[in-house]
Order: C-alpha cells, then structure tokens, then sequence
C-alpha cells in the first residue's frame, strides 16, 4: 500500500481513526494491479496526481493501494469493509470484476476510471477508446500504410476490447479486410509487446504499420522493428496511445493518441466527493474525447529547407 498524503483528515486524524462524525477524512484508489505495475506503468502517475489535486484542496487523505489476486485482494477489502475510507476510486479493473458489487453491498461511493463493469450502477470516467483507435488507424492509413498490425492489451479489459473494435471500425471503412493474423494481444507491459511484436514481423515481414494500445506497448513494439534492421518510419510506422511521457523519450519519438490522464483523475474525484456528500441514485458516466499527436514515428522528420543567402 502506498499513501499519499493531501493533508490531514479532520481534527488531523490519520486514516485509521474516523471522527465523532463518522467521517474517516480519507478516500482509497485502488488499482487492479501488482504494485510494480503500479509504478512502473507511465498512466498511473498522472491519474493518482489529477486525484490529489482535488483532494488536497478538500484536505482529505489519499490512500493507494495495487491489488493483485488471492490474499491482496483480500486484505484490500477487509481494509475498505473497515470504513477507513469515505470513498473509493477502482482502476485498471480486469473482466468482471466483484470488487464494485462488493463495495456497492458495503455501502462505501465508489468511481470507476474505465467503463463499468455489466450491471454495476456506479458512475465512471472513461475515454473515448473506439474513437482513438479509429484515430490511430486512420493517421497510419493516411500516410499509405495498409498492413497495420495490432499490439492489443488484455482483452479482458474494456479499454483493450474498445480499442480493438476501433482499429477493426477504421480498417472496414477504409475498404481494407481486418485481418485477425495481424492482432497480438498481451498485458499492456513492455516486455508482452516487444514478444508480440516479434510474433507479428516474423510471420508477416510485409507489416508496414503498427498501432499498439499503449506507449509503453509502443516503446516495444518500436524497440524491436528498428532491432530487426526496419527504419521507422520509413519502413515500419508506429503509434501508441496514452500519449505519456514514455511517447517523448524514445527515439524516434512515438505518436500517440492523447487521452487527458490528468483531467480523468480530477474528474472522478470531483464526482466522488459529491457522491460522499450528498449521495445520487443515478450513476455519472463522463466519457472524454482524444486527440492525434503525431510525431516522427510515424511522420519522419521534415528536410530542412536550405538557408537562403544574403
């Protein structure tokens, strides 16, 4: 468990110690996620920090926890069925997930950064996945790329299924046949894509383009075409999604699809605090739209134009 602290709860109690009020003066994020995950994954980062923006100006305590499986999981709940937290914000949750159901049944407001899981009427903060996707594809096809291969996070996940049927949807209606040989999937980390990608350009070495559905997929992804002796973007482009700083440090720098991380945090914060003080029986959904930013892993770099002499 990592804790953050936006300052004390009220009466400077700590997060364990609820007030006379019943107020525990704290509020959990809870990523569905092995801590190393956690800190080692560049989109959890600026979600935490759009988080502790809104609640430190509330001085509510942020407490951070990343959940695996079995006993961790367990423990997390018994933590949240203690009522030493106001309210919960889930993360990166897998499938279907029980964990809202059972903090629905506990009565504790909770927020979802992603879509819902079926039949939990709880509010949620999501990006536009399909549209982003679509954008991704389409900026690879505009530059006459047509064999676009697909590094695809857990589909499990409704982020990855949505960005899936978005680069499906943007191939379709550009007239070129999805082709399912051309899809990897893995778990959104650096290692799965860079094997994926390894699967993708030895079974089909014609690839000239791919969209993975993370940067830090897309680093992979990039760091093993250049590795097979393939220029990008001359040969191969390649865009990611997230557009986190892992898009701006590598070379050549990644195009990405922007989602505002920052923004999302804030906002399910915002809908969190409301929901803890003045509780509403129809759920919120606020979905965000993205944005293309391309740079020159997918567009090179432009020639200099010669300096005219005096």
């Amino acid at each position: 468990m990592a804790e953050t602290k936006g300052g004390p709860g009220p009466g400077g109690l700590r997060p364990d110690e609820p007030d006379s009020t019943g107020s525990a003066g704290a509020v959990s994020v809870v990523i569905a996620e092995p801590t190393v995950r956690l800190f080692g994954d560049p989109f959890f980062a600026p979600l935490i920090a759009g988080v502790q923006d809104v609640l430190s100006e509330r001085s509510i305590v942020l407490v951070v926890f990343g959940l695996s499986a079995g006993r961790e999981q367990d423990h997390v709940e018994s933590y949240l069925a203690s009522k030493r937290v106001d309210g919960v914000i889930l993360a990166s949750l897998r499938g279907e997930s029980q964990l809202p159901a059972h903090l629905a049944a506990l009565d504790i407001p909770t927020v979802i950064c992603g879509r819902a899981p079926r039949n939990a009427r709880l509010s949620y903060v999501d990006t536009d996945n399909r549209q982003g996707a679509a954008l991704a594809v389409n900026h690879l096809i505009s530059l006459g790329r047509r064999r676009i291969g697909l590094i695809c996070g857990n589909l499990d996940m409704p982020a990855a299924a949505d960005r899936l049927t978005g680069y499906r949807e943007a191939l379709g209606f550009a007239g070129i046949p999805p082709d399912p040989a051309l899809v990897e999937t893995g778990d959104f980390t650096l290692e799965a894509a860079e094997a994926a990608t390894e699967r993708l350009l030895a079974a089909h070495p014609d690839i000239n383009g791919v969209f993975a559905t993370s940067d830090l997929q897309a680093a992979g992804a990039l760091a093993v075409v250049q590795r097979s002796g393939r220029k990008v973007p001359d040969d191969v482009a390649v865009i990611g999604f997230d557009d986190t700083l892992t898009a701006q440090s590598t070379t050549p720098p990644l195009s990405s699809i922007r989602q505002p991380i920052q923004e999302m945090g804030r906002e399910a914060a915002n809908i969190l605090v409301r929901e803890m003080n003045d509780p509403d029986p129809l759920p919120r959904q606020v979905i965000f739209a993205t944005e293309l930013v391309a740079r020159e892993s997918t567009v090179g770099t432009a020639p200099r134009r010669p300096r005219r002499r005096r």
